[in-house]
């Protein structure tokens, strides 16, 4: 009877120990970091000093602007359970610890700390959110940039930057590891990259500008020589900046593409053209004579307009549409460029004879314009059509 009795009070012994421990695991100490605007916003969140953090006005918080209120440290944030806003930029932060599981932007641009020479020491990100949608951590001291969530959208690290003792300002930025492919708006402008990572298919706005810097006080000299090397450019692309880099020559422009700003660099041509795009220094197509920087020749054949509208009666062929249709830099220098066309459509280069396809011959490696009739053929079928016509050439590459 006593060792059973025994048995029980240990058993019961241990049991209280360890509900002890689990109940005030919920219980943190912050020493500075957040603690005074936490304490300010939810007392009753706080026992003897303590935060708890599985208080319910805690938890439940989803904005949080702590901007230019001379933070060196946000300890604490980590407990705000379901923040999906937070803004700390214009602090004096180097560092960020933990973030909240929940957060979808974070706005931490600016940090300066005046009690150093060079004051822009937040330079590494935390382990990122899997929910983060929206980061902006321009005008700090990054020289890499890595561990970017898949999933992020937005991403503007421009302006990271240096203040030397001689009183002397100059980019930081110098590498860019890996984008997720979930991006579409990257801003590194004002950085001292010399080449661009891997571009991600979403990508819609780039802005890789102002790379190449040179300052100068007569006693210390920083020469950064800008972007050499663009990647191929995304299909989605709309807005591409590139300007005053140290770039020769630029990939293929996506279709997609509204905007080019292209001045301050060594640029001579382009490889293509692309219908009704701005571009701020205007430039021609890449052919063997204006390129200067080897970066073609490139192959190109233009059509144009590319839409033709025909209408006719059954059983009778259409009135003619036309189209201009050129090439240049082709390889073999000599050849032809096939045109092929929908069942239902006829082609012709002198508006008399129509067949289903075209031969045009070539010679210099260029195909003089040349004008291609196209009609709605007298066995088309009733109702409303669409077809295509299709013009290319056969290419021999040296490898």
């Amino acid at each position: 009877m006593q060792t059973c009795f025994m048995k029980k009070i240990f058993f019961l012994f241990i049991f209280v120990c360890f509900f002890n421990i689990s109940s005030k695991s919920q219980y943190v100490l912050l020493v500075g970091g957040l603690h005074d605007t936490l304490y300010a916003m939810f007392p009753g969140c706080f026992n003897n000093g303590y935060l708890d953090t599985t208080c319910a006005e805690l938890t439940t918080i989803r904005h949080l602007d702590i901007s230019s209120e001379g933070r060196y440290s946000i300890s604490g944030v980590q407990y705000l359970d379901s923040l999906k806003y937070l803004n700390c930029s214009g602090n004096a932060l180097s560092e960020i610890f933990a973030l909240p599981g929940s957060l979808d932007t974070l706005i931490c641009r600016s940090q300066y700390d005046a009690g150093f020479i060079n004051g822009y020491r937040f330079a590494s990100l935390p382990p990122l959110p899997a929910t983060l949608r929206y980061l902006d951590i321009s005008n700090n001291g990054f020289s890499t940039i890595q561990g970017l969530n898949e999933g992020l959208r937005w991403l503007d690290c421009s302006g990271n930057k240096f203040h030397h003792s001689s009183g002397l300002f100059g980019p930081t930025l110098q590498s860019i590891v890996s984008l997720p492919s979930s991006l579409v708006y990257l801003n590194c402008s004002a950085s001292c990259l010399t080449s661009l990572p891997v571009l991600p298919p979403a990508l819609e706005y780039l802005d890789a500008s102002y790379s190449k810097f040179y300052v100068s006080n007569g006693i210390f000299t920083f020469n950064f020589p800008g972007i050499s090397f663009v990647p191929n450019l995304p299909s989605a692309l709309s807005v591409c900046k590139l300007s005053t880099n140290n770039i020769n020559c630029l990939p293929q422009l996506p279709a997609s593409l509204d905007s080019l700003y292209a001045g301050g660099n060594n640029l001579t041509c382009l490889t293509n053209i692309v219908p009704g795009m701005f571009i701020d220094y205007p430039l021609p197509v890449c052919t063997q004579a204006n390129d200067t920087h080897g970066c073609g020749p490139f192959p190109y054949i233009a059509a144009s307009p590319t839409i033709i509208s025909l209408t006719t009666l059954s059983g009778t062929a259409s009135a003619s549409g036309t189209y201009n249709l050129s090439a240049h830099d082709l390889n073999p220098a000599s050849g032809n460029v096939s045109i092929s066309a929908s069942a239902f459509l006829e082609l012709s280069t002198d508006n008399v004879n129509f067949s289903s396809s075209l031969s045009i011959p070539y010679t210099g490696a260029v195909l003089a314009t040349t004008q291609i009739y196209v009609r709605i053929s007298s066995s088309a079928q009733p109702g409303l059509l669409a077809g295509t016509v299709t013009n290319s050439a056969e290419m021999q590459m040296t490898l």
